[in-house]
C-alpha cells in the first residue's frame, strides 16, 4: 500500500492539467491536500468533489481524489478517478500506469493488470531496476491467474471454544502423539503460553502455562516430539542479547524449569525467533534478521553436537531470497520444511511454501496454492505427525478482529512423508513397578547412527518420533536390567498414528552368589531382534553391529555372568540343515563378542533349529519371527 501512495504522490508533479485553476481554487486544493495528510478525509473529499464538478477532467484533482481513497485503504473507490486521470493522458506518467497495475491486481482484475503492465513496459527511459520489477510483477500476475484457475482443496475448520476465544489464539504446536497442544494467546498486548490436552475425543479447556508466563511476552515457539522441551522467543528480557532471543526450557519431574537463553553463539543483537525442532532433537531451525543472510529475514539452523549448539548456518538459496522468510516448521519426517515468504513467487504478501530435502539438498520452494494462500498475509503452518492435517491462525469470518486457530486437510501433493511415534511405559518384569531411569534409543540401522535417545519421565513413559522408512531398531535399557530389543518396520504394531501406548517389561539382571555351591540359574531368553544374517547363510550383516555392541557392553559391565547364544530357524528345509544353520549363526554372534573383548570361556553357542517356534510357520510373518537369535544369562543363584 505504501508503494502505491508514493507512486501516486509522484504523479501529482508529473502530469499536466487540462484546465488551469484560479488562485483561490489552488488555495482550496492546497487546503484539501493538507486535510488529507492530517487524516481529515471527509473535509478533503468535499473540497475536491466541488472542484471536480467544475473541472471534471482535471488530472490533478482526479489524482488527489484517488489519493484520498488510497489513504483510507479503499482501492476499489480509488480506481475510478485514477483510471479517468490515466485515460486523459496515457503517456503522461509511467508511475500512474504502474500504480494502476497494482490496483487491478488488488481487485483481482488480472487481465487488466497485464494490459496496463504492457503499457508500462512501452515507456522509454525506464531504469533497469524498474524493468526488473515489472517483469517480476508480470510473472506474479500469471502465477496468480493460474493458481486461481486451479484451486487446491481447502475447507478450514475452527478448533473448539475450549481453545479459541474472543482474544487472539495462534501458533499451535503439538507433541508427536498429538495429545498436548501449546499455543499463544494474546489478551490486550500481553502474549502468554496456554496448554490443552486431548482427552481421547476433544481438547480440554486450555490453561495458562504459569511456570513460563511472565509480565513480558512469550510466543513463537515449538515443543519437542516427546513434550519435554520447549523452545520459544522472548523479547526484552533481562540479560537478553538482542531485542528478541531464543530460549529453551526443560520439563523435569513434571515441572518446567527456568528458561535459558541459548546464548551469544545462537542469538545476536538482531531479531532471532520462531524456532522449530527436528524430530531427532539435534537441529533447530529459526528465523533471523542477522547479518550474512540472503535477504531481510532468513531461515537458519543450528546443530546439537556433543551437547553444544553449533554456529548458525543459513538454509540456503532454495529457501531464502532477498525478501523475508519466516516461521519455519520442520515436519517429523525430517525432510519437509514449511515456511512463509514474501520473496518467492506467490499470491501477494506472505505466502506459505514447502521445500523437501532430496539427497541432502533442499528442493526449490513450492507454493501451497490458492486458496490456502491469498493476496493477504498468510501466517505460520503446523502439520500433524501423519501429515494429513495442517493447523494455522486466521481472522477470517470473525465479527471482531482477532485470530483463531483453524485446521484443514492438507492436499495430498503438499503432505510430508508419513511419520509416526513410539509411545511406551517401561516396567520391571518381576515387580511390575515403573522404571523411572530407563533410556529409549531409536537407532537408524541403515545410517548406523542413533536417531534419537531419550530418558523416560517420572512415570516411566516416553514418546519418540520415528520417520517413515525401514531399518530402525529400538533399545530400552536401564541400570540393573537386561535391555529390550526390537526391530521396527512400517507395518509393526507399535508403529502408530494414534495415542495407544504399549507396555515394555525389562528383565532384572540376576544377582550373582559368591558361594560356589549355589545352583546355576538362567535368565528368561531375550530375543536379539536386530541381529541380521545373509539369507540362508551364517554371515552377519553390518546392521547387526549395534546390537552386538550393546550385548558386549552388558557383559563387560557384569563380568561375573556367562551367556548362551541360541539360534533358531523356521521350518523351511530339512531338520538337519536347519539345526546346522542355527548353530552356525549362534556361533558367529559368539565370535563377534569375542572380537569385542569378551572372554570366550564366558560364551556358549547353541542351535535349536526349527524345534522351538514362537509363531505360526504357515505365514511369512510367522516364519520371520521364528528365524531369531536369543541369549540367556547364566549365573549362580543368590539366596
Amino acid at each position: 500500500m505504501r508503494v502505491l501512495l508514493i507512486a501516486i504522490f509522484s504523479c501529482l508533479v508529473a502530469v499536466t492539467s487540462s484546465a488551469q485553476l484560479s488562485s483561490s481554487e489552488n488555495k482550496k486544493l492546497t487546503t484539501a491536500v493538507q486535510n488529507r495528510k492530517a487524516g481529515e478525509f471527509e473535509k478533503a473529499a468535499k473540497v475536491i468533489d466541488k472542484l471536480l464538478s467544475k473541472y471534471p477532467d482535471h488530472q490533478e484533482l482526479l489524482l488527489e481524489k484517488g489519493m484520498i481513497y488510497l489513504n483510507q485503504n479503499n482501492m476499489a473507490d480509488a480506481l475510478e478517478p485514477l483510471e479517468r486521470a490515466w485515460e486523459l493522458a496515457p503517456e503522461s506518467s509511467y508511475k500512474l500506469t504502474f500504480t494502476l497495475v497494482n490496483i487491478y491486481m488488488d481487485q483481482d482484475r488480472h487481465d487488466d493488470a497485464l494490459n496496463m503492465l504492457s503499457h508500462f513496459m512501452n515507456f522509454k527511459n525506464l531504469r533497469p531496476k524498474e524493468i526488473e520489477t515489472a517483469r517480476k510483477l508480470g510473472d506474479q500476475i500469471l502465477f496468480i491467474k493460474k493458481a486461481m484457475a486451479n484451486p487446491v482443496p481447502f475447507d478450514p475448520e475452527k478448533l473448539s471454544d475450549k481453545i479459541n476465544t474472543d482474544d487472539s489464539e495462534y501458533l499451535p504446536a503439538f507433541t508427536a502423539d498429538g495429545e498436548t497442544l501449546i499455543f499463544t494467546r494474546r489478551i490486550g498486548r500481553q502474549e502468554d503460553f496456554y496448554l490443552s490436552f486431548f482427552d481421547g475425543e476433544n481438547f480440554v479447556d486450555a490453561i495458562p502455562l504459569e511456570e513460563l508466563n511472565t509480565g513480558n511476552n512469550e510466543g513463537a515457539h515449538c515443543i519437542s516430539p516427546s513434550g519435554k522441551h520447549i523452545f520459544f522467543t522472548a523479547c526484552d528480557r533481562q540479560g537478553s542479547i538482542g531485542g528478541c532471543d531464543l530460549y529453551i526450557t526443560l520439563k523435569k519431574d513434571g515441572v518446567w524449569v527456568e528458561p535459558i537463553n541459548l546464548g551469544p553463539g545462537v542469538n545476536t543483537r538482531a531479531w532471532d525467533a520462531q524456532p522449530s525442532l527436528s524430530p531427532d532433537g539435534n537441529r533447530l531451525y529459526f528465523a533471523s534478521t542477522r547479518k550474512g543472510g540472503l535477504g531481510k529475514s532468513d531461515i537458519w539452523y543450528i546443530d546439537l553436537i556433543n551437547g553444544v549448539w553449533t554456529d548458525p548456518i543459513n538454509a540456503g538459496p532454495a529457501i531464502n531470497t532477498d525478501g523475508n522468510e519466516e516461521s519455519p516448521f520442520i515436519h517429523l519426517d525430517g525432510e519437509t520444511l514449511y515456511f512463509r515468504s514474501d520473496g518467492h513467487l506467490g499470491m501477494g504478501k506472505h505466502d506459505i511454501f514447502l521445500s523437501r530435502k532430496v539427497n541432502g539438498e533442499w528442493s526449490k520452494a513450492e507454493n501451497l496454492g490458492y486458496p490456502i494462500n491469498t493476496k493477504a498475509d498468510e501466517g505460520a503452518l503446523t502439520v500433524s505427525t501423519d501429515g494429513m492435517t495442517a493447523y494455522y491462525a486466521s481472522d477470517v469470518d470473525n465479527e471482531t478482529p482477532h485470530l483463531d486457530i483453524l485446521k484443514f486437510e492438507l492436499p495430498e501433493e503438499m503432505r510430508p512423508k508419513p511419520a509416526s511415534f513410539f509411545k511406551a511405559t517401561v516396567f520391571d518384569k518381576v515387580t511390575k513397578a515403573i522404571i523411572p531411569n530407563a533410556f529409549v534409543e531409536i537407532f537408524d540401522l541403515g545410517a548406523n547412527k542413533t536417531f534419537n535417545k531419550d530418558k523416560v519421565d517420572e512415570n516411566g513413559q516416553v514418546i519418540a518420533s520415528i520417520p517413515n522408512g525401514q531399518g530402525f531398531a529400538i533399545h530400552v535399557e536401564a541400570p540393573g536390567y537386561l535391555f529390550f530389543s526390537r526391530n521396527l518396520n512400517w507395518q509393526d504394531s507399535i508403529f502408530t498414528y494414534d495415542a495407544k501406548a504399549i507396555d515394555l517389561y525389562l528383565e532384572p539382571i540376576p544377582a550373582v552368589a559368591e558361594d560356589e555351591s549355589a545352583p546355576i540359574i538362567e535368565s528368561a531368553p531375550v530375543i536379539l531382534n536386530n541381529i541380521f544374517f545373509e539369507s540362508g547363510s551364517a554371515d552377519l550383516l553390518i546392521s547387526s553391529n549395534h546390537e552386538i555392541e550393546k550385548l558386549a557392553a552388558l557383559l563387560k559391565e557384569k563380568e561375573d555372568l556367562k551367556i548362551r547364544i541360541i539360534g533358531h530357524t523356521d521350518n523351511v528345509g530339512n531338520d538337519e540343515d536347519n539345526m546346522s544353520l542355527s548353530f552356525k549363526r549362534a556361533n558367529e554372534v559368539k565370535k563377534a563378542l569375542v572380537f569385542r573383548g569378551i572372554d570366550i570361556l564366558r560364551i556358549d553357542a547353541e542351535g535349536k533349529g526349527e524345534s522351538m517356534p514362537i509363531a505360526d510357520n504357515d505365514t511369512p510373518e510367522g516364519r520371520q519371527a521364528n528365524r531369531r537369535t536369543e541369549f540367556v544369562l547364566i549365573s549362580k543363584a543368590k539366596k
